[in-house]
């Protein structure tokens, strides 16, 4: 990590980052304590107090099939259902483990071990823009114009202003369509 080895002062990451990295370097990059959320109206929380302290969201994780494909409906229902048998609430080690994969001697092997949940997006949101939502969108847009040649990041008058944070989040779930999951339904 940059900021324990000297090299910055401010990290912009995920909410899970600093724990994940402390847990699989134990000690060489200090503690929790030893970093902290900067927060939108300049005060400070500790690491996991993420949902009082954030700078803004990222949307979750999904995987996506095909425009058009006919078997999505199914594909939720296969995946969401594993996931309530297989996710967080299966605790025999002698059975499959969806988010667990410390039992197959590897890690984030079919999704990120920290997956809590998968869900479904709903119909109306089944589009990147839906999806993503249009103050995410509208501000990759205005990150983008600072790469096109036709405009200048230095005169603030060409340059798009963000939208402000999107309050349209899913920060614990993963949300999934993946057809190749169907074979693990047999086991």
């Amino acid at each position: 990590m940059c900021m324990a080895e000297g090299k910055g002062d401010v990290s912009f990451a995920k909410h899970t980052t600093v724990e994940e990295v402390l847990s699989k370097y134990p000690g060489k990059y200090g503690t929790t304590s030893d970093y902290e959320y900067l927060c939108k109206d300049g005060t400070r929380k500790d690491i996991g107090k993420h949902e009082e302290c954030f700078l803004g969201f990222n949307a979750a994780h999904a995987v996506v099939t095909r425009e058009g494909n006919k078997d999505i409906d199914n594909i939720v229902t296969i995946l969401t259902t594993m996931s309530s048998m297989y996710g967080p609430s299966q605790t025999n080690w002698t059975k499959f483990q969806l988010f667990n994969s410390t039992k197959y001697g590897g890690a984030n092997l079919l999704f990120k071990d920290s997956t809590t949940e998968l869900v479904s997006i709903s119909k109306d949101n089944r589009t990147y823009q839906g999806f993503l939502g249009d103050d995410y969108v509208k501000d990759v847009q205005a990150l983008k114009s600072c790469d096109d040649a036709s405009s200048s990041c230095d005169d603030a008058s060409s340059t798009k202003q963000p939208t402000s944070v999107s309050t349209k989040t899913t920060p614990y779930a993963v949300i999934v369509l993946l057809v190749a999951m169907v074979a693990v339904m047999s086991l």
